[in-house]
């Protein structure tokens, strides 16, 4: 949405210089040529840029001679959604391929006897919507998942350890 919003003031800005928002600017300013998204970050960048082309095709209804390129802006926006439906077919793919590494790479000898048995059911296949999600962003790989996992259970033991009522954390003095 930021992107949005900073085309919209850039639209307003040549605007109020009384200046066309022509089609070389906007697609010098949207970053055209557009190419297939490789996460769903990228995806979500292109649909805004699929918003500014709204945006764009809204204002040309209004101020026609401001934002002439309508027919050109609208075959932008089909080519736009084409690359869009590439890149989420693509995505869609890469997500149904790391589901089933993860379920050859998790090992079933982890001991998850302390979680619930559907979040332990999860950890076990890899799955989860934030898992699922990180994964598909390519911020998340096995190895990392693995990783934390093992921080997991590293925590939960400390979490059990007895309270002991005279260790008391010190407190920093306010000022």
């Amino acid at each position: 949405m930021p992107f949005v919003c900073s085309m919209f003031l850039k639209f307003a800005r040549q605007f109020s210089r009384n200046e066309p928002i022509s089609y070389q600017w906007l697609s010098r300013n949207i970053g055209h040529p557009f190419s297939v998204p490789h996460s769903l970050g990228d995806l979500v960048h292109l649909e805004c840029v699929f918003d500014v082309l709204d945006l764009y095709l809204w204002l040309s209804t209004r101020f026609p001679d401001l934002f002439p390129a309508v027919y050109q802006v609208r075959d932008l926006q089909e080519e736009l959604d084409k690359i869009i439906q590439q890149g989420v077919t693509m995505i869609t793919r890469l997500v149904l391929s790391s589901q089933q590494t993860n379920e050859e790479d998790v090992s079933e000898d982890e001991d998850f006897s302390q979680l619930p048995k559907k979040v332990a059911k999860n950890l076990l296949k890899g799955r989860g919507k934030l898992t699922d999600r990180l994964m598909a962003q390519g911020l998340l790989t096995p190895s990392m998942l693995n990783q934390l996992r093992k921080e997991w259970k590293q925590l939960s033991r400390i979490e059990e350890e007895p309270y002991d009522p005279k260790f008391k954390k010190k407190r920093k003095p306010k000022y």
